[in-house]
């Protein structure tokens, strides 16, 4: 092991180097393991606190007296249940870092380090056949459907379509072609690549939908999401890796598909498959075409290296393995599944016609509802302005009863009293006609009844 360098890298300065956004995720995840394993109190740190952190403690990493060759051994078997392929990148993310910063290993030490087979994935793996395949992408929407049907005939990483342009296609040649910037590609070299008629006609069905689906995204995340969505947004997927890997899998599952290595707990079946069907199911009579179509260092030499006819050999020999790459040309499952569907719309139709002459009847029903309805209320509603009229009159009437019980009370008094001199009157009546009775008979006598009266005055 050399010494130690004046000048020490800092994480952040050593992931600059490179250009892939992959490569700088995947080398930071292992360097966060390594120094996490060395330094616990960085587990508890947010994200941005921990790289600022681990760019500092990198330096006290390195300036210190440390055995940088136990701590890889210890490293190394923390990562032991960990796929080979992962253990041995994270193995090399903080060798390439120490080696950057001068600090240099025995070549049989790396190779100790990352043991036998460590490049060698453990987990059993499964290829899909056409058949399956269509299978799958019916039980998707129609982004994931897309997606993952470019994938199976393009042989392009997952990473590289997420990354893709709308300006990067080129959907008018034979057959439709792609380009693959350097920026988006694993070993930062651009390239082109195809896919088949059959994924053309989805790509084509996906772009008129892709704007309103992007305003959909809008509305539902608007409030969510860290970037905002925009309308301008040209990316040919605009959703992540993430979103589409919650689909395959419940794809798997609807499609009956979903299986788990029992070893490694992880799906058999997974997105990164897509490029081993495009390799083996093309029956590519150029071997070295699929390599280079799927951005392998190897095909890309070896059909570059005739670089006027490269193009010319890439679509000549895509063509041919064109049918083999098809999913719905060769799947006897799905032709019995469209016929399936087919009688199924026809069911749905009839239902559908059921649903509507039922939705009629049902209108009329409340319609005639309504109608009896508004009756009903205006009925009420005279009831109650009837009671309220009736209600009015009874005080009114109330009212008079009241007036004429006075005047009865004040006429019954005036007759008692009518009747009470009435009475005297009658009275002397009576005692006046006794006077005169015995008047007249005096008179009848001849008496002189004037005689009698002395007392009157002379006139």
């Amino acid at each position: 092991m050399t010494e130690r360098p004046k000048k020490i890298w800092t994480i952040t300065e050593f992931l600059s180097q490179y250009i892939s956004d992959q490569t700088k995720k995947g080398y930071r995840s292992g360097l966060r393991a390594f120094f996490k394993l060395f330094y616990p109190e960085l587990r508890e740190l947010g994200r941005d606190d921990l790289n600022n952190q681990m760019d500092e403690l990198c330096i006290t990493y390195l300036e210190s007296d440390r055995d940088i060759r136990n701590d890889l051994i210890t490293f190394r078997d923390s990562l032991h249940k960990l796929a080979p392929k992962t253990r041995a990148y994270r193995i090399t993310a903080i060798t390439r870092y120490f080696e950057d910063n001068g600090i240099t290993f025995p070549r049989n030490f790396i190779k100790n380090l990352n043991g036998k087979g460590s490049g060698e994935a453990i987990s059993d793996e499964h290829v899909p056949s056409n058949e399956e395949l269509a299978s799958l992408v019916e039980f998707m929407p129609i982004q994931a459907k897309t997606l993952t049907m470019v994938l199976a005939s393009s042989g392009m990483r997952s990473g590289e379509a997420m990354q893709l342009r709308l300006d990067d296609l080129d959907l008018e040649r034979n057959p439709a072609r792609i380009k693959i910037r350097g920026e988006y590609s694993k070993n930062g070299k651009k390239r082109i690549t195809f896919v088949s008629s059959e994924t053309l006609n989805q790509l084509r069905e996906w772009l008129s939908y892709r704007q309103q689906f992007i305003e959909i995204l809008k509305e539902r995340g608007k409030h969510r999401r860290k970037i905002p969505l925009t309308s301008d947004d040209d990316r040919l997927f605009p959703f992540s890796i993430q979103n589409y890997a919650v689909i395959w899998k419940k794809a798997l599952k609807k499609a009956g598909l979903y299986k788990v290595d029992k070893v490694t707990r992880r799906m058999t079946l997974h997105p990164h498959n897509l490029r081993k069907f495009f390799r083996t199911y093309g029956r590519w009579t150029n071997p070295d075409v699929p390599e280079a179509l799927m951005g392998h260092q190897s095909g890309l030499v070896a059909i570059y290296a005739r670089y006027d006819q490269a193009e010319e050999i890439l679509e000549e020999v895509y063509l041919k393995a064109e049918r083999n790459l098809s999913l719905y040309e060769h799947s006897t499952t799905m032709l019995e599944l469209r016929d399936k569907m087919e009688a199924q719309d026809e069911y749905l139709d009839d239902l559908i016609k059921k649903l509507y002459r039922d939705n009629s009847r049902l209108e009329g029903d409340l319609q005639s509802l309504t109608t009896d309805l508004k009756k009903i209320k205006e009925d009420y509603e005279d009831k109650i302005t009837q009671e309220e009229a009736h209600k009015e009159k009874m005080e009114s009437l109330e009212t008079e009863f009241s007036s004429l019980q006075g005047m009865h009370e004040i006429l019954y008094d005036s007759l008692t009293r009518s009747f009470q001199e009435n009475r005297e009157l009658k009275k002397s009546v009576e005692t006046l006609a006794d006077s005169f009775s015995d008047i007249l008979d005096r008179v009848k006598k001849g008496e002189n009844v004037f005689l009698d009266i002395k007392d009157y005055p002379d006139e």
